[in-house]
């Protein structure tokens, strides 16, 4: 599978927008609401969380219905 899709940070809402659907793939875009972009990868048996501006780090990773997420204090990401 090739592809690529542009983001700008200004496409990101508060409400999930699907911006890529295949048989087996689907790209999510939204905004947490401590204004956070993050980006949803998902397939039948995996679905991760992107922040793509903050270093591309991995927020959440959900693999055959195991949550891999670190515990922490936060329940989502904020600005420093």
């Amino acid at each position: 599978m090739n592809g690529r899709i542009d983001l700008q940070r200004e496409y990101f809402g508060k409400n999930p927008s699907l911006i890529y659907k295949s048989d087996d793939f689907t790209v999510t875009i939204f905004r947490y609401n401590s204004g956070i972009e993050g980006l949803e990868l998902a397939n039948s048996r995996c679905k991760m969380v992107v922040l793509p501006y903050m270093g591309q780090m991995i927020w959440d990773l959900e693999i055959d219905g195991f949550n891999m997420k670190m515990k922490g204090m936060y329940e989502e990401p904020w600005k420093f």
